[in-house]
């Protein structure tokens, strides 16, 4: 199919809902509207007409399919009876016609009205062959929504923060800072459960992100801190037997789930120069999952690493 002609344009381009990615296009804004802007995201363009039945089938599917996926495709609406020089140019014969264009090109199409699940498939798959799709948020935005995700989290706002995080996940296409909040939601929720089967859900790319390492450490510290004595009887054992290398190492576990890693840091040191050997080395291990708890980058992990290293090799 030749695209010969169809030169990028402004005019005339106008929402057909309330949603933004749907659109009806004319021939004077198909150069803009559907080769220019599938250079970034794929556009899924509808031949369609007023007389045409299967028409009326077919297009609210589309639409419907088109808006779950949240901007990652966009959908062009072209009413040939409208637009006779574009059919002609780009030979549609037949109507529905749907083509779906990516970085100025057509690359899949059909004709006629299928079922919602083969159409369902086709927007799946074009998305997945544009690498799937563009994100909707630039990374200061992203930042920012991170940040009051977080500080809805914290603030006990569970309900608002679900809502609010699953629009992260779609306008970000599942970056890992989104990722991280949806654990971070399960754990808020105290949802061991969910958490583990939202974390086993994820591909062996996304496994291995910081984020997820972090969220794992923190699901594994958050389980066993729910069988351990509460701070303060920990401290009064510790005072009474301060020799007990186990009650500090509880003690240390405690201190971190409750937002005191330097200290908890400072307790396992202790531990390390005391015995380094002591349990198989239980400290050092405990001590290496706090470091994945707090991320690799975290002033925390860095200055604990440090106090390791000075104590392994002075």
């Amino acid at each position: 199919m030749s695209l010969i002609g169809l030169t990028p344009s402004t005019p005339a381009a106008t929402a057909t809902s309330d949603s933004p990615h749907i659109r009806d296009v004319s021939q004077e804004a198909f150069g803009a509207e559907v080769i220019e802007a599938s250079m970034t995201a794929p556009v899924i363009v509808d031949f369609w007409a007023p007389w045409c039945g299967p028409c009326k089938t077919l297009t609210p599917v589309l639409e419907a399919a088109v808006e779950k996926a949240a901007g990652a495709v966009t959908l062009a609406k072209v009413n040939i009876d409208d637009n006779q020089a574009l059919a002609a140019q780009l030979r549609i014969q037949s109507i529905p016609m749907v083509y779906a264009f990516f970085q100025g090109q057509p690359v899949d199409g059909f004709q006629g009205a299928l079922p919602a699940s083969e159409i369902e498939a086709f927007v799946q798959k074009i998305i997945a062959a544009a690498g799937g799709g563009a994100p909707q948020i630039d990374p200061a935005q992203l930042t920012a929504a991170v940040e009051q995700a977080r500080a809805l989290l914290a603030g006990g706002q569970i309900d608002q923060a679900e809502a609010f995080i699953a629009q992260i996940l779609e306008a970000s296409n599942g970056a890992p800072e989104a990722l991280a909040l949806m654990g971070q939601l399960y754990l808020a929720r105290g949802d061991s459960a969910g958490l583990e089967e939202f974390l086993d859900s994820l591909d062996d790319t996304a496994q291995k992100l910081p984020e997820i390492v972090s969220l794992r450490a923190s699901a594994q510290l958050a389980s066993e801190a729910q069988g351990l004595p509460p701070l303060e009887a920990l401290e009064a054992q510790i005072a009474v037997t301060p020799e007990d290398p186990q009650t500090r190492l509880d003690y240390a576990r405690v201190l971190v789930a409750q937002g005191r890693g330097a200290e908890a840091i400072d307790t396992l040191i202790t531990l390390i120069a005391e015995d380094p050997e002591w349990a198989d080395g239980a400290a050092k291990q405990k001590l290496f999952q706090f470091f994945d708890v707090f991320g690799p980058t975290n002033p925390l992990t860095i200055q604990g690493r440090r106090k390791l290293s000075s104590l392994l090799f002075s």
